[in-house]
């Protein structure tokens, strides 16, 4: 099997990989330029996908995928300590513009039952390689299976041409302030 469910003892593989495919993220940098934030992020919200079965890894250890069924809402690990964390790598600036990105997307995600796909990415060493598309490919399966679309907030235009080569369509485009645009997308299932 190409790509396995991912649990809580694969947590530091899954974190470091996803932290490490989204350093260039514009809206994670936009956020917060220090690296310790994608960090804060994936430490914050893995552990949710991790304990429920909602992740998925290449066998490589290189790719790594964190989703949610539908009707599945994460739930972020925010605790007294992590978010003293966050206040001390982050500046007023960077709260209020997380908790503004937080609240757009929050307001635009669909009604309709879907799965989410929260983060995809590789490390360094997995890219080029086909493994994003063949953690994407898991997670599709499971939709066409289901007869459910799929749903995702792209944060990096030089993704687009990705998710749409794997049945996604932009819904919607939010253009942050001062800041980089998120796309909405969605894939309605093969069947």
């Amino acid at each position: 099997m190409i790509v396995k469910e991912a649990r809580s003892h694969h947590s530091k593989l899954v974190i470091d990989t996803l932290v490490e495919a989204f350093r260039e993220d514009p809206v994670f940098n936009w956020i917060s330029s220090n690296p310790a934030y994608q960090k804060f992020f994936f430490n914050t919200m893995a552990p949710y996908f991790l304990n429920n079965g909602y992740a998925s890894l290449h066998k490589s250890g290189n790719g790594a995928m964190l989703w949610a069924p539908p009707n599945k809402k994460p739930k972020p690990f925010l605790s007294l300590k992590n978010t003293a964390h966050l206040i001390k790598i982050s500046n007023l600036t960077n709260l209020f513009r997380g908790i503004k990105v937080l609240l757009q997307l929050e307001f635009s995600h669909p009604k309709f039952p879907h799965y989410y796909l929260l983060a995809i990415g590789t490390n360094a060493e997995g890219r080029g390689k086909g493994i994003g598309s063949a953690l994407i490919k898991d997670l599709l399966r499971r939709c066409d299976e289901e007869s459910v679309p799929a749903y995702l907030e792209n944060t990096n235009k030089n993704n687009l041409a990705f998710y749409q080569g794997h049945g996604f369509n932009v819904t919607k485009r939010i253009d942050l302030l001062d800041g980089p645009s998120i796309w909405l997308m969605v894939r309605q299932s093969s069947h």
